[in-house]
């Protein structure tokens, strides 16, 4: 309980606040703040382990591990990217997917056809002669094979790709399949998709 309160109410605010949230639990709630030893820190060659790293990987393991998408800040420079990269890369090994990243770096210029798909001329005709197929956008594949995806940037995207996204990201708690719909699709227009994706 104590690691799920400071990872997903914690993070929302400053060191300072979160210092105090931590001391207030420590003092009034101490049978919630015992420590437990079963976390297993993930090795990541060429790593240098410090305490707001090891915090920040627990942290990013508990909240994709619950079916949360994560969203890393911090200053220019700092690892963000890696570290996205490195635990994107675990969680998709954990779940016994392959360990390939679907790693996108965001610009002003990205289109919604980048991360959902579209519609490209077929480079082989079938005997129905088909000129064009659809091909996957890399968020679709994500949802489909439930892989874990980076974002990079996420920022600097416009405004017509972030709305697409909240679609996504709408977690839904009910017992329904959660859908990604591709209008833009005419075969496939609905894709379920699967329980452990994550962004």
């Amino acid at each position: 309980i104590y690691d799920t309160v400071i990872t997903i109410y914690g993070s929302r605010f400053d060191k300072k606040v979160k210092t105090k949230i931590e001391k207030l639990l420590n003092e009034k709630y101490p049978s919630l703040c015992k420590k437990t030893n079963n976390f297993d820190v993930p090795q990541f060659p060429g790593c240098f382990y410090n305490k707001p790293l090891i915090s920040a990987i627990k942290s990013i393991l508990l909240s994709l591990q619950n079916h949360r998408n994560v969203i890393i800040t911090g200053n220019d420079e700092c690892g963000k990217t890696q570290l996205a990269f490195w635990m994107s890369k675990y969680y998709n090994q954990l779940n016994n997917k392959d360990d390939k990243t679907l790693f996108y770096r965001c610009t002003k210029d990205i289109r919604q056809a980048d991360f959902i798909g579209q519609t490209v001329v077929s480079k082989s005709s079938n005997s129905i002669g088909t000129l064009v197929q659809w091909k996957d956008g890399f968020l679709t594949i994500g949802c489909k094979k439930g892989l874990c995806v980076v974002l990079d940037c996420i920022n600097e995207a416009p405004s017509t790709v972030i709305e697409r996204l909240n679609a996504i990201l709408d977690e839904k708690y009910d017992d329904k399949d959660r859908i990604l719909e591709i209008p833009e699709c005419l075969n496939t227009p609905r894709v379920k998709i699967n329980d452990d994706f994550r962004i």
